[in-house]
């Protein structure tokens, strides 16, 4: 099984570069014949769990600056000249030598292995759809084709709005066929078919996982909740929050922690009762990762007391990953979901439940004598401390990219990013069309798809 896993894994990612739509696998390459094989494939998290595609959110977002030395010292080569262009949102990002381990190649090698999965299990194995392990296999399998199509939609594809119909939005690839090539679909197909993959995999997948690289139903409802916010979908946002914080919600008291540990959080989200599914942005991250100094404003936000500012920063070091190490989390957790319980309640004007949400959390991250509930009865203000929490709370996550994509929307919330490199000023206005990240030259060349517009 390690073997075939191997071999696979590397005729999928070397077939994701220029070759990633003409190139057959090699027909020596083991092909998957029992539901072992199938559920070994959703299983290897090497390949499912590590390498989420999240490195242009992480760099585009504000939660972070390099200084004048840092930003001209950084080394430039073929892992790092687009990571320092997305630095300052710049119109051209790719220099045509990228490395394969970009966002969008990830991405649909993953989602190319997920349909691996969905068509053996659908072809070959139909005869045993009963069984736990093929249910278990195929629920993963759409939960990940779900999850990665969603991760690259906040990377390129423009926000979900009324129009939808009418943009453009990712090449859907439903077939493990690598010579098929699929048109961009319309925004609004995009998550349709987002949300279908995750409502057919409820009803296949346990409640909890038995590890934390698996999907399970609370997964599911947790992804529900994010991708329906991020449509302003509210009601349905909120109902699967719901849904989700129904299963399971045990937050951390930050107290418990050691603060004097380098990284405070449980390694590698073991026994990290917050953790709903793990994942990793891996490697692939080179320019945070190497100078990073943590947003001043963002810092400043925290009150006397709060142990975030603790946890989350250590000699001016991000420590706060969920994974417990350097590498960052970017997976699925309780303390977002009760964020999206808290925001949706807000806006639908029941303030009651977004403060007991709002202020649950908060109790669990301040120490005992400096916590003071928040108490309001304007709608406004209790909104706005829902998003300024999320902003405090989910940070390092590429949850803020996400956050001022939808939150631009809205005349109250929308804002302009800044940086500053020597005298020069960076800004990337709400709405612009950079928000929207190009898709990489090898991938519209072979795919014949329309260029995002810079």
């Amino acid at each position: 099984m390690k073997t075939f896993i191997f071999i696979l894994s590397l005729g999928l990612f070397t077939a994701c570069g220029e070759a990633f739509l003409d190139t057959k696998p090699n027909q020596r390459q083991r092909v998957p014949a029992s539901l072992e094989d199938y559920l070994g494939l959703m299983d290897y998290h090497e390949m499912m769990n590590k390498y989420s595609s999240h490195v242009l959110a992480f760099i585009g977002s504000d939660e972070y600056y390099m200084t004048d030395q840092e930003y001209h010292g950084f080394p430039v080569g073929l892992a790092n000249n687009y990571q320092k262009n997305a630095y300052t949102w710049n119109k051209v990002v790719y220099e045509g030598n990228e490395p394969l381990s970009i966002d969008w190649t990830r991405g649909y090698t993953r989602i190319l292995w997920t349909n691996v999965v969905i068509d053996g299990l659908d072809r070959v194995l139909s005869h045993e759809s009963n069984s736990q392990q093929w249910k278990l296999a195929k629920g993963a399998a759409l939960f990940h084709r779900a999850l990665n199509y969603y991760s690259l939609a906040q990377l390129y594809a423009p926000v979900y709005t009324e129009g939808a119909t009418e943009k453009l939005g990712l090449p859907l690839r439903l077939e493990p066929d690598v010579m098929e090539v699929e048109p961009r679909a319309s925004l609004a197909d995009t998550y349709r078919q987002i949300i279908t993959d995750l409502t057919t995999a409820e009803g296949l997948l346990p409640d909890l996982p038995s590890v934390l690289y698996r999907p399970s139903k609370w997964s599911v409802f947790a992804l529900l909740a994010r991708c329906y916010l991020q449509m302003g979908k509210y009601d349905e946002a909120g109902l699967y929050a719901s849904k989700c914080l129904d299963i399971k919600k045990h937050l951390i008291d930050f107290n418990t922690l050691d603060l004097t540990l380098s990284f405070p959080l449980p390694l590698n989200g073991e026994g990290n009762e917050e953790v709903i599914l793990h994942t990793l942005l891996g490697d692939d991250i080179a320019l945070p990762r190497s100078f990073y100094n943590p947003d001043t404003t963002l810092v400043a936000s925290y009150e006397k007391g709060d142990l975030r500012k603790e946890v989350y920063f250590k000699d001016e070091r991000f420590s706060g990953s969920y994974d417990g190490t350097r590498f960052y989390f970017t997976g699925l957790s309780i303390n977002e979901v009760y964020l999206i319980k808290a925001e949706t309640a807000a806006r639908a004007g029941d303030l009651e439940v977004a403060l007991d949400y709002l202020n649950t959390l908060r109790k669990n991250r301040f120490t005992a004598e400096s916590f003071i509930a928040i108490e309001s009865t304007d709608q406004k203000e209790v909104l706005e401390r829902v998003l300024l929490e999320r902003r405090k709370e989910l940070v390092m996550r590429g949850i803020a990219w996400r956050d001022f994509l939808r939150l631009n929307r809205e005349p109250e919330f929308e804002r302009k990013l800044v940086r500053k490199i020597d005298d020069q000023w960076f800004e990337l206005p709400p709405n612009d069309s950079r928000c929207i990240w190009p898709i990489p030259e090898d991938a519209v060349r072979i795919g014949g798809y329309p260029q995002n517009e810079r």
